[in-house]
């Protein structure tokens, strides 16, 4: 899980770069997805998360938890959140 609350990114174009890298090679990988946890702070990086297919998961007080299924021709497998 990628989890940024204790990192500061204020680079979008590093951290898009970053993120293009892993999913790259999580996909050469056979992982099938990969969960986002973003901290209030950082949520100028949703964005950038939902422009590589991320979906909103749930949200907690100070966070948003995204996923992104790696496997297009298979099915999701991610459960639906249940409050």
């Amino acid at each position: 899980m990628l989890d940024t609350d204790n990192m500061r990114v204020a680079d979008t174009s590093d951290f898009t770069t970053r993120m293009l890298v892993t999913v790259q090679q999580l996909r050469r990988e056979g992982k099938s997805s990969l969960w986002a946890r973003v901290h209030a702070l950082n949520g100028h990086l949703l964005g950038v998360l939902g422009t590589f297919g991320f979906k909103c998961h749930h949200c907690e007080p100070d966070t948003v938890v995204m996923n992104l299924w790696l496997q297009p021709g298979k099915e999701n497998k991610v459960c639906l959140y249940t409050a």
